[in-house]
């Protein structure tokens, strides 16, 4: 059975430690120690964690509950509130960001064995809430109707291929050249679009772009109506201006209406 891996954002080492002692006698993977919305940003992406224990009093600027909105609104990763603030305030503002549960830090110590219960709810609560760490997704080497073309000998042939994430350089629902030195595009069909690679393989997905952006990492974000790029280090070269962007050696126009998200995604995968 996969071991849950736990993060514990919490600026107090004390705590963490007696927490992360704890979880790991009871066989859950701990990460490292985590004290601040930033540091949390980094472990998420990294550590890929299926839960998160959070304090609300973290150091820097942001704290535990801006923390919490991202990870309801853009990882989708269930949190548990730890702290020792109960007043009615704060309390609203955290709930409004959706956490799974929420503890007070109790005095002297932490319920440790509640902890434990609240933790085995979240995870059993038919495991639609545990973020699943995908890897990849299985493309379409050209369109169904297409496909009895890529039988081989024995009648057998791939259906669909698998690509890992980290490959994809970026998606597009634009119209594109089939071999090079055609004079007319091939049109994109209805609710397909083309996944291109970082080595310009070309494959194929049934669904749309506002659907597909959901189920992809933190680092693909949408630039366009027709385009989604990987801002990761293995496919981004840099910023041309700040409204064009090259992607593997590719330029690409930024439009207005998504400026504000892809400043955001750049400025919490990179120092600036």
């Amino acid at each position: 059975m996969k071991k849950i891996k736990i993060l514990i954002v919490e600026d107090e080492f004390i705590l963490y430690d007696e927490i992360a002692e704890f979880l790991t006698e009871k066989e859950f993977i701990v990460a490292d120690f985590t004290k601040s919305y930033d540091e949390g940003i980094n472990q998420i992406k990294n550590f890929n964690p299926d839960i998160v224990l959070l304090d609300i009093n973290l150091n820097g600027n942001k704290d535990g509950i801006d923390l919490g909105e991202i990870l309801n609104n853009t990882f989708n990763i269930p949190f548990i509130y730890i702290t020792s603030f109960d007043d009615e305030v704060t309390l609203k503002r955290a709930l409004r960001t959706k956490p799974s549960h929420f503890m007070t830090k109790g005095k002297p110590n932490l319920n440790f064995n509640q902890l434990l219960i609240d933790i085995k709810l979240v995870i059993s609560k038919d495991n639609k809430n545990i973020n699943i760490n995908k890897t990849g997704i299985f493309v379409l080497k050209d369109y169904l109707n297409e496909m009895k073309n890529l039988q081989n000998t024995s009648g057998d042939f791939l259906s669909k291929e698998l690509i890992e994430f980290n490959d994809i350089s970026y998606i597009s629902r634009e119209d594109y050249y089939k071999n090079k030195g055609d004079k007319y595009k091939t049109k994109i069909k209805t609710n397909y679009f083309r996944i291109i690679t970082v080595n310009n393989y070309s494959y194929f997905y049934n669904d749309s772009l506002s659907n597909i952006i959901k189920k992809l990492p933190y680092n693909f974000v949408r630039i366009s109506e027709h385009t989604i790029v990987n801002l990761s280090a293995k496919n981004l070269d840099g910023k041309v201006t700040n409204s064009k962007i090259s992607i593997n050696g590719k330029v690409f126009k930024i439009s207005n209406s998504y400026k504000k998200e892809v400043e955001k995604r750049l400025q919490r995968l990179y120092e600036f």
